[in-house]
């Protein structure tokens, strides 16, 4: 057992990195012949109990000025408390929501950004992939035009090395608070990744207010923000979980209902898909695996051929009032008010559409129906 005060832990290194409830600093006993940088900052000091720690050289102790009178303790008493802490079965812990000074940052990069989301660069990109830009400004989307990117350097201070344009989204808990932001790049000047996440998103998902009020019998659960946006559009109830893995108090609110499991066409959306379903089923609920058919998600399939196409594979799933809309009336109505050429070059566009369809993969019978659908919402 190691002797240090704090005061000579702070000689040493006066820079000292935070994490919880810890300071990390350079640790005395390794010697001073290492880089001054917080990846070699191995000395771990509990704030709270002034126990340290070094992860490199395993020296460890109190702090002086955490030092209390101990009583003395028989050798067998000590060896059964070492065995009973070592034998011991962990707990089951989920990890903490940031602190609130940081969800507090975040709530109000949120406010600012839905604040330009109107007629901004990002409602049009959102448009742009068949998403209204009114359903995402009432999911409390929203446009940072400068998007910060801040890295560390050796000194261990924060620098600004450039800015980018996203659309931003809101990460929410089972209750509606936030717990997380998502910024998703509009443009290819983006730095870093293209989909960035700022505060505990395994804690939360994205989701239309209301979601889980117990009328909701059936809802969705796909992968991503514009799949989600995308369903909701089709009138289908929907949430996206952030990546493959659904947050800790998701099936117990889906307990139950029926679950439409909507993840991507995939390896890795077929693996979390599975993971989900085993986890609902022997909580009441009624899970269903449904793939995306002709496209890897459905903010794909809405993109490339609009929202009767996501109806269509959801038919069996939604209210009769929302399924996919009789075409041979249509047709029936509009040939009253169209010319023979019109019909005509009609024709002609949906024989087109309904080859690449066929030649895709789609069953012909389904391809008809969606090259109708197309041509239909595009033209009439």
């Amino acid at each position: 057992m190691e002797s240090l005060s704090l005061e000579d832990i702070k000689s040493f290194d006066s820079r000292s990195k935070r994490s919880g409830d810890e300071d990390r600093f350079l640790c005395l006993f390794c010697g001073s012949n290492k880089p001054r940088d917080d990846a070699h900052r191995s000395l771990s000091v509990n704030r709270n109990t002034g126990a340290f720690i070094c992860h490199r050289c395993d020296a460890k102790g109190v702090i002086k000025e955490n030092w209390t009178p101990q009583e003395f303790q028989p050798r067998k008493a000590r060896t059964q408390a070492a065995l009973k802490s070592a034998f011991s079965l962990a707990t089951t812990t989920i990890k903490d929501p940031p602190p609130q000074t940081q969800l507090d940052k975040y709530k109000k990069m949120l406010t600012l950004a839905q604040s330009r989301f109107v007629d901004s660069p990002a409602a049009h990109y959102l448009e742009t992939r068949g998403i209204k830009p009114k359903l995402a400004a009432a999911l409390s989307c929203g446009y940072a035009p400068r998007w910060e990117h801040w890295e560390k350097d050796d000194e261990g201070l924060w620098n600004l090395i450039g800015t980018d344009e996203r659309v931003v989204f809101p990460i929410t808990d089972k209750n509606g608070e936030l717990v997380a932001i998502h910024g998703r790049a509009i443009t290819d000047n983006f730095l870093n990744s293209n989909k960035i996440s700022k505060g505990a998103k395994s804690l939360g998902a994205f989701q239309a207010p209301h979601t889980f009020a117990r009328e909701n019998d059936t809802i969705a659960v796909c992968e991503g923000f514009a799949d989600a946006l995308s369903l909701i559009q089709c009138g289908i109830k929907a949430i996206a979980v952030i990546g493959k893995d659904a947050p800790e108090w998701l099936p117990r609110e889906l307990a139950f209902r029926t679950v439409l499991v909507a993840g991507d066409a995939d390896a890795a959306g077929d693996d979390s898909a599975i993971k989900l379903i085993n986890k609902l089923r022997p909580l009441g609920a009624k899970a269903i695996r449904v793939r995306p058919n002709h496209g890897k998600d459905w903010s794909e399939i809405l993109e490339r051929f609009g929202e009767n196409e996501i109806k269509f594979q959801f038919n069996e799933f939604l209210p009769s009032n929302n399924k996919v809309a009789d075409y041979p009336a249509e047709w029936k109505e509009m040939a009253t008010a169209a010319t023979v050429d019109e019909l005509d070059a009609m024709l002609d566009a949906i024989k087109e559409r309904e080859a690449v369809l066929i030649y895709e993969g789609y069953a012909p019978e389904q391809a008809l129906e969606a090259a109708e659908s197309n041509i239909i919402k595009d033209n009439w």
